[in-house]
């Protein structure tokens, strides 16, 4: 091998070494600006989304609501697509969800271009996703946050009675799944909505935009 060629491979490791490390910091940054919001039915998770959003719009933050599919029809109190349970099938079938789950007889789907595209671009991604699939999205998305709203059982039974979306049946159910032990990772931060709900979004905004931030200084 003549000296310059082997120069020419040294040169070719190094570059593909560098950018086989950027990007792995590109995926990392991307990840950390995934946030998965957890809670009881009844905690208020889809209204401090959406008001927290608002917020961070306002100051040119770009954060994105992941529109997840339901194989039920969504009301005014969430922003869902209703999909039939044949269809929601199909999709899984073919690994169009980022993450779905079964729970309270319907399918609840995350669409994984709809999550992941707006994270290449250095956005915020908020996913209102169930505490049961928590520890497998952690393991696919290592470097997400976790955020939980918590509220009193009693607080949360009265709010899903006022909103009555489900039949007793389902009523009782969510009812009877809030004083279920669900074991999930230590969340990245705790927001308690018991009552002021501006000091939750102002919470949820607060800690959104200093995540943002943090990934910003990071890339530069």
């Amino acid at each position: 091998m003549r000296k310059q060629d082997h120069v020419i491979i040294i040169i070719n490791q190094v570059s593909w070494s560098t950018k086989v490390e950027s990007d792995n910091i590109k995926s990392q940054l991307a990840s950390d600006l995934l946030v998965f919001v957890v809670g009881k039915s009844g905690s208020g998770k889809d209204t401090i989304m959406r008001l927290a959003s608002n917020n961070l719009f306002e100051k040119q933050i770009p954060v994105n609501i992941v529109q997840r599919y339901i194989t039920r029809p969504s009301d005014e109190t969430e922003n869902s697509l209703y999909i039939s349970e044949t269809q929601f099938l199909q999709k899984k079938a073919k690994n169009e969800f980022a993450l779905s789950w079964y729970v309270y007889n319907n399918w609840y789907g995350c669409p994984r271009m709809t999550l992941e595209e707006p994270l290449q671009r250095g956005e915020i991604v908020l996913v209102n996703v169930s505490r049961s699939i928590l520890y497998e999205a952690r393991k696919k998305y290592p470097q997400s946050k976790i955020i939980l709203i918590e509220v009193e059982n009693k607080v949360a039974e009265t709010r899903l009675k006022v909103r009555g979306r489900e039949n007793t049946s389902l009523l009782h159910e969510r009812i009877n799944r809030m004083h279920e032990k669900i074991d999930i990772p230590l969340p990245d931060i705790v927001i308690h909505n018991n009552g002021d709900l501006n000091a939750a979004v102002h919470e949820m905004s607060e800690y959104l935009e200093k995540i943002y931030q943090s990934t910003k200084k990071i890339d530069c």
